[in-house]
C-alpha cells in the first residue's frame, strides 16, 4: 500500500487505517481504509475493506463510503481508468519483489489485469 501513497495511521478514534488520496466522481478526496467501520486496518488483499472518502484537509467531512469484498478489489479500482478501461499502474515485475514469499504486488497487477481482460 506504500508504494501507492498510502500510509499506515491512527484515526481520532485511535484505530488504525490506510491513508491516502484517491479519486471519487473526478474529485481528488482523502481515503481511509479499515477492514471494517472501527476495526483495524487490512493487512492482507484477501481481508475486506471499508473506504471512508473525505474532503482534503483537516477535519474533512465524510463524503461517502462503501465495502470493498478485498483489498485487492478496491486496489485494482483505484488502478483503473475507468473511461479507457486500462490500468494506470502496474505492479512491480516479479523480480523486483523484496522477498520470495511475498507475492502480493505481482498478484495484485495480474489480478487487475483479469479484471480488464
Amino acid at each position: 500500500m506504500a508504494r501507492l501513497g498510502y500510509t499506515l495511521g491512527k484515526t481520532s478514534a485511535g484505530i488504525s487505517a490506510w491513508q491516502g488520496e484517491a479519486r471519487l466522481r473526478g474529485e481528488q478526496v482523502k481515503v481511509l481504509l479499515m477492514g471494517a467501520p472501527g476495526s483495524d486496518a487490512p493487512m492482507s488483499l484477501t481481508e475486506p475493506v471499508w473506504a471512508g472518502y473525505y474532503e482534503l484537509g483537516e477535519g474533512g467531512e465524510m463524503l461517502h463510503d462503501e465495502r470493498f469484498q478485498t483489498l485487492a478489489e478496491y486496489v485494482t479500482e483505484q488502478l483503473l481508468d475507468h473511461e479507457g478501461g486500462k490500468l494506470l499502474l502496474y505492479a512491480k515485475p516479479q523480480a523486483d519483489r523484496r522477498s520470495e514469499h511475498d507475492g502480493s504486488e505481482h498478484w495484485v497487477a495480474e489480478y487487475a489485469r483479469a479484471r480488464c481482460a
